[in-house]
C-alpha cells in the first residue's frame, strides 16, 4: 500500500484541479452561448451546447478507450478532433457580433 499511496494522492489533486479548473470555466461559456444567442432562441441555444459537451464525454471516452493501447493513435484522433472543431466554428460562429441597441440611439 505505500507504494501506491503516492498514486491515489496524484489522482485526488490531478481531480481536485480538474474539478475547480471546470467550475471556473463552465459559468463562463453558458454565459458566451447566452450572449450570442438571440433571446428568443437561448434555450435551444443553452440545450444544443449541453448536448454537444455531453456526446463531447461520451465520445471522447470510447475515443479514448478505443485507442489506448496505440498511443501515436490517440494523438493522431485528438489532433482530428481538435481539427473538426476548429472548422465547425470557423464556418458557421459569424466572425463579429452584430451591433447592439443602446438606450443613447
Amino acid at each position: 500500500i505505500q507504494n501506491d499511496s503516492w498514486r491515489i494522492a496524484l489522482w485526488f489533486y490531478t481531480l481536485l484541479f480538474l474539478g475547480i479548473g471546470t467550475a471556473l470555466i463552465y459559468p463562463v461559456i453558458q454565459a458566451a452561448v447566452s450572449d450570442e444567442v438571440p433571446a428568443a432562441w437561448r434555450g435551444v441555444g443553452i440545450g444544443i451546447y449541453r448536448f454537444c459537451r455531453d456526446m463531447g464525454y461520451v465520445v471522447g471516452a470510447l475515443v479514448a478507450g478505443f485507442f489506448l493501447h496505440k498511443s501515436v493513435a490517440i494523438l493522431v484522433a485528438s489532433f482530428l478532433l481538435l481539427l473538426c472543431s476548429v472548422l465547425i466554428l470557423t464556418l458557421f460562429v459569424p466572425k463579429q457580433r452584430p451591433k447592439e441597441i443602446t438606450s443613447e440611439q
